[in-house]
């Protein structure tokens, strides 16, 4: 995307206290900055997608690698079970939402609600489609 498709995107990518959440070697783990992010307003940009789209996204949109880069530096394991992450370590975007929010606002409840509803909604899926394999699966 470039700045004339999207100015808007553009605009929030230039600005200072717009992140982006994508892991790797030049992102800061988010639970260590030094930063009051309740003294200001900030925006997360968060990929949606399949690990591989979301690779894809960030590395074909220079407008993505504007913002400073942030990663979770979390050992929770992913409770989102309708699809297999590549490692027990990644997240679907719920829970990297939800865990992002948790950090800036310094509320554990926000992580804790969002990770619940996840799980429910897995539960509820998991029931519809108990015998289908994970190629039928239309959320697949």
């Amino acid at each position: 995307m470039s700045d004339n498709r999207n100015p808007e995107l553009a605009a929030v990518c230039r600005d200072p206290k717009t992140l982006v959440l994508y892991p790797g070697s030049d992102a800061e783990n988010l639970e260590d900055m030094k930063v009051d992010f309740s003294a200001s307003v900030h925006n997360v940009l968060i990929i949606d997608g399949t690990w591989s789209q979301a690779k894809d996204m960030f590395h074909r949109n220079a407008l993505f690698r504007l913002p400073k880069q942030v990663q979770l530096n979390s050992s929770i394991s992913s409770q989102y079970v309708i699809r297999t992450q590549p490692t027990n370590t990644c997240l679907s975007t719920l829970e990297c939402a939800a865990i992002t929010l948790s950090i800036m606002e310094k509320n554990k409840a926000i992580e804790e609600v969002c990770v619940h509803v996840c799980v429910s909604a897995c539960v509820h899926v998991c029931v519809w489609f108990p015998t289908q394999s994970a190629a039928a699966n239309p959320f697949s």
